[in-house]
């Protein structure tokens, strides 16, 4: 299907995990849907993994099961966490464990873009997705239709569109959305390490 194909039952605006999740998860319900968003871009020259990870909840790497996604992704750049262990100051620490909970395991590790490559090879499949990787120049929600104008100079229609582009939301600001920030006065480190022991899943 291609972006002659003008009327569609979805539009999916943006293409990290949660948009490409979206499209493929209407899709295989039997939605005609279209996503706009670019595929996953190659990792940067030399770079042996990719420093954007993700900790999985267990709901969401359910979700990705049941889209059969997680099965498609290289298994050995998935690990399971069965413990956390948070210290504080002093003697304070937190432990949390997923035998104690008696589940399988307390979240999932993973690369975004191993996740992102499972999720375009599966969306890539899909007969009634269309994959425009054009961006989006004009919205305009009308009562029965969304009108999305492309840069390439093509319009789209969907009964629903999904903005899923991110903090600064395009698709946000053309209807008029605002939104409540807060800031927590709160700096947060993130960092990937060689570990000279094993970590144990902790």
């Amino acid at each position: 299907m291609t972006a002659s194909n003008q009327t569609f039952d979805v539009a999916v605006i943006g293409g990290g995990l949660v948009g490409k999740s979206a499209a493929l998860a209407l899709t295989q319900s039997g939605l005609r849907v279209a996503l706009l968003a670019q595929p996953c871009a190659p990792l940067p020259a030399g770079a042996v993994f990719d420093a954007r990870v993700y900790a999985f909840s267990r709901s969401s790497q359910g979700l990705f099961e049941r889209l059969r996604v997680w099965q498609a992704a290289d298994a050995a750049r998935l690990t399971p966490v069965y413990d956390m262990r948070v210290f504080g100051d002093a003697a304070a620490e937190l432990h949390f464990s997923a035998y104690q909970a008696s589940v399988a395991q307390l979240a999932w590790i993973a690369e975004s873009s191993i996740v992102e490559r499972a999720l375009d090879a599966a969306l890539h499949f899909q007969p009634n997705l269309a994959w425009i990787d054009t961006r989006a120049q004009t919205l305009d929600v009308k009562p029965d239709a969304a009108v999305i104008g492309l840069a390439n100079g093509r319009t789209i229609e969907a009964d629903l569109a999904i903005g899923a582009d991110g903090a600064h939301s395009w698709v946000r600001a053309q209807i008029g959305s605002t939104v409540e920030r807060r800031d927590y006065r709160q700096t947060g480190v993130v960092a990937n390490f060689r570990a000279e022991k094993p970590h144990g899943e902790t």
